[in-house]
């Protein structure tokens, strides 16, 4: 026995264990003004790893990178890695997504997306309107109003010249599902 929780207020992924406790604080949370739950992050010894309280997409965790998004009480966008530790500041960016296969979106002050490498290091530049997670192979983006595939180092593998209506979204995925409108 590792931890005790009641009722369903845990997912398991991996080595950790996501629990979900009550947010009671009468201060305002982040941008959330009414704010139900954050998580608290624990290894596969039991021991608590996070050192404040985050709010934590439902869908992430720690995937290939070793690497969770995150976001602390200020409302920052933080990279934690398995011990807890802040590996990368988010908050210097607008927005930002989770790591997949290497690769983080994140997006610019003038609004355009490009992707990040585990250290930090803009690999592909700001010029999406739109930026996805990444697979094994290749990622959906938008630029100047076309949905395109690109791989790891920014090259266009397909056009989606009639748009697409949907997309798979799975972390580290081997593939991701992806149709036009059409149904193709």
């Amino acid at each position: 026995k590792v931890l005790s929780v009641n009722g369903y207020n845990y997912k398991i992924n991996g080595d950790f264990i996501f629990h979900s406790k009550p947010y009671t604080s009468k201060e305002k949370f982040a941008d959330y003004s009414i704010l139900s739950k954050t998580e608290d992050i624990y290894n596969a010894e039991g021991k608590k790893i996070n050192k404040e309280d985050y709010v934590i997409d439902t869908y992430d965790y720690f995937g290939m990178d070793s690497l969770l998004l995150v976001k602390n009480k200020l409302g920052k966008n933080l990279f934690i890695n398995t011990k807890g530790d802040v590996i990368i500041d988010g908050s210097k960016y607008n927005d930002v997504e989770p790591f997949s296969s290497g690769l983080a979106p994140v997006k610019n002050a003038e609004g355009k997306w490009g992707y990040i490498n585990s250290k930090n290091v803009l690999v592909i530049p700001f010029m999406y309107n739109e930026a996805k997670n990444f697979s094994k192979i290749s990622a959906m983006v938008r630029y100047e109003g076309n949905y395109q595939l690109i791989d790891h180092k920014n090259k266009v593998i397909k056009k989606f010249d009639e748009g697409f209506s949907s997309y798979s979204i799975k972390k580290d995925a081997e593939n991701l599902d992806y149709r036009n409108y059409n149904g193709t």
